[in-house]
């Protein structure tokens, strides 16, 4: 039974989705770092507690032309938040203002990312309060000053005067009220509304963060050409590479530095150091080449040449540049007939993060017997263990049979130079 050809394939089809759900979250790493995600959804979240959410509603009084304009207004702002975007009317809300307080304002790590990325209870409690209290730093005088400036609605901030929405208001009020106006209990109640809502905050950016690895999870899959059935079938077919497939899994799976990135994305809002992610990179570069030779899961590109027509008519063989490689990557990824079914279940598996596979992983291993490889399959397992990857068994490429027409007129790929 453990040493059963579903539990070995099992194994295999695991150990891919968790090295290529490894490279998604480094990808996704790069993209959520430079465009300030994390910053975002701080925004946003701070912006759910002290911005009332704002949707303009349908009145039957209302025009028909006045229906279409809000409903376009409202459609805009819904895509501007998908996309965490700043609203029309941010700039003007007490949000926008909080985050002009400096001690706010100067923990953004620059102009680019012109927002902090990261804010603990104490810190915006701090500064909620250094703005409701007008910056008197008095306990006792600051809950009088507060319990005031609630009733008129009318706060000050360098400088100008600004107002509380209506909803926004009343939470804070009630939070004075429930704290009986003793100083320490209302700050308190402040730290515990942040903290509840930076933990619906991390439930939204995981959420956020699935689409992503989804979407980069279908750009892995068609730039390796990880098509989940083909590489069931080769698996299934083929016990070598099946062997060495599981010996790989069983190796590597047991890397310090797999396992300290595998700790760490289960934290997805927590920022990974450049160290780590040059080291796990580098780690999946080598076992993703593995992986290639003891499938052929590549293109084949090097192999693949096309069809060229000079001035004088003369044919000759040329290899694919990047273009046509794009092109040609781009026709088979969304062709149904090829790889689009395969793809979108390979992004899906990708999707369900590094740590999911890596725990199955491990359970499949001790199902196998503690790690260790059937005594049956010992010689294959030592001699896999220590192979060289240029000695490693190499199987055709998935999609070496390629006789579909270039998209270019005056090109057309043609099948490897190599294929009987």
């Amino acid at each position: 039974m453990f040493g059963s050809v579903v539990l070995d394939v099992t194994i295999g089809l695991v150990f891919i989705y968790l090295l290529y759900s490894l490279l998604a979250t480094i990808l996704n790493e790069i993209i959520t770092t430079n465009i300030g995600m994390r910053a975002r959804f701080l925004r946003k979240g701070i912006e759910r507690m002290l911005n009332d959410e704002y949707v303009e509603k349908y009145e039957n009084a209302l025009s028909v032309l006045d229906k279409v304009r809000m409903f376009y207004r409202n459609t805009k702002r819904s895509i501007r938040g998908f996309f965490l975007l700043e609203t029309g009317n941010y700039k003007k809300s007490f949000a926008a203002k909080f985050y002009d307080h400096p001690a706010i304002y100067y923990m953004a790590e620059n102009k680019l990312h012109s927002k902090p990325s990261y804010m603990d209870a104490q810190n915006f409690s701090d500064v909620l309060l250094a703005i409701l209290s007008k910056n008197q730093g008095n306990p006792a005088n600051d809950m009088l000053i507060i319990r005031k400036a609630l009733q008129a609605n009318e706060f000050e901030l360098n400088g100008k005067t600004i107002h509380l929405d209506k909803e926004t208001r009343e939470e804070l009020m009630s939070k004075l009220v429930m704290a009986d106006f003793d100083f320490v209990k209302f700050k308190a109640s402040l730290e515990t509304w942040f903290d509840q809502t930076m933990e619906r905050t991390s439930g939204w950016y995981k959420r956020k963060v699935q689409l992503i690895l989804f979407f980069v999870g279908f750009f892995i899959a068609a730039a390796f050409n990880v098509n989940t059935f083909k590489i069931v079938d080769v698996l299934s077919k083929d016990k070598d590479a099946r062997s060495q497939l599981v010996a790989l899994a069983m190796s590597t799976s047991k890397s310090d530095s797999l396992n300290q990135i595998i700790t760490i994305s289960k934290d997805t809002t927590t920022l990974t150091s450049d160290s780590i992610l040059r080291q796990t990179y580098e780690t999946l570069l080598s076992d993703q080449a593995d992986i290639a030779n003891i499938l052929g899961s590549g293109w084949g590109f090097d192999k693949m040449r096309k069809k060229v027509k000079d001035a004088d008519g003369n044919v000759s063989l040329k290899r694919f540049n990047t273009w046509d490689k794009i092109k040609y990557i781009a026709w088979r990824s969304f062709n149904p007939i090829n790889n689009l079914w395969g793809f979108l279940v390979t992004a899906m598996a990708i999707s369900l993060g590094a740590p999911f596979w890596f725990d199955l992983l491990n359970k499949l291993k001790a199902i196998k017997g503690s790690g260790q490889i059937p005594a049956n399959d010992v010689k294959t397992t030592e001699a896999t263990l220590t192979v060289n990857p240029s000695k490693i068994k190499s199987v055709q490429p998935f999609d070496a049979d390629t006789d579909e027409t270039d998209a270019d007129s005056d090109t057309e790929p043609v099948t490897p130079t190599d294929k009987k």
